[in-house]
């Protein structure tokens, strides 16, 4: 989805439905809460993170089913913002697997 395209108003209440919704999609995943293992901070951070993504694989029109992302493949100006994206979801995901 390209949240760019979506009126501030709309784009607020997407951001509130994804923080409500987020730790029942935790829990389908069998992955810890985020909500709970991160600060508020990082939780917002969390979420926009997502819309971010969503929102570069959008713009650039990548279908995800068609194989892994090639960043190269993503628009030049979206490559940054996409790269930081997937950073901190990759910070959530080392946080959400079990202690050894």
């Amino acid at each position: 989805m390209d949240y760019d395209l979506v009126p501030q108003k709309k784009r607020m209440e997407l951001t509130e439905a994804h923080k409500t919704l987020q730790p029942y999609f935790d829990q389908l995943n069998n992955e810890k809460s985020s909500k709970e293992i991160l600060t508020d901070e990082e939780f917002d951070q969390y979420i926009a993170a997502q819309m971010t993504y969503e929102k570069a694989l959008a713009q650039s029109g990548t279908d995800t089913s068609e194989g892994p992302i090639e960043e190269e493949k993503l628009l030049e100006p979206l490559r940054t913002e996409f790269q930081q994206a997937r950073d901190f979801l990759d910070y959530v995901q080392s946080k959400q697997q079990p202690s050894p």
